[in-house]
């Protein structure tokens, strides 16, 4: 984790200039849009790695956005697209965002009722899919 406050706020402008930037390209390239977008996802998670620390809250964020990453792979970068680990890769990711969530919550009504409503909302997502 970087400790000096003007690395980090340096990195901190470095990073958000260089997701505006992707994002005006994005929006005004002819060609290679697949890999800007790609190339966003990937500096967000390597601008994550930035602020290692030993918790849950980092691990599975860090995981959510490893796992993003691998998924856009899958849907983006790969040819033919390859759906199956791409949607696979993205479940992980809800999972571990869902996970964090769940962990950082000292509420225990919170957290029962957010547990409720991500199932209830994985049954109605695979009852509306069949």
């Amino acid at each position: 984790m970087i400790q000096n406050k003007r690395l980090l706020l340096g990195a901190a402008g470095a990073f958000t200039a260089i997701e505006i930037l992707l994002g005006y390209l994005l929006q005004t390239a002819d060609t290679g849009v697949k890999y800007l977008s790609y190339a966003s996802v990937v500096l967000a998670c390597l601008f994550c790695a930035l602020f290692f620390e030993r918790s849950q809250a980092y691990a599975f964020t860090q995981l959510g956005l490893l796992c993003t990453v691998c998924a856009d792979y899958f849907l983006v970068l790969s040819e033919p697209r390859a759906q199956l680990p791409a949607m696979l890769f993205f479940s992980v990711t809800q999972l571990a965002y869902f996970a964090r969530l769940y962990l950082s919550d000292p509420s225990k009504k919170r957290r029962a009722w957010h547990l409720y409503t991500r199932i209830g909302a994985s049954v109605i997502a695979i009852v509306a899919t069949v």
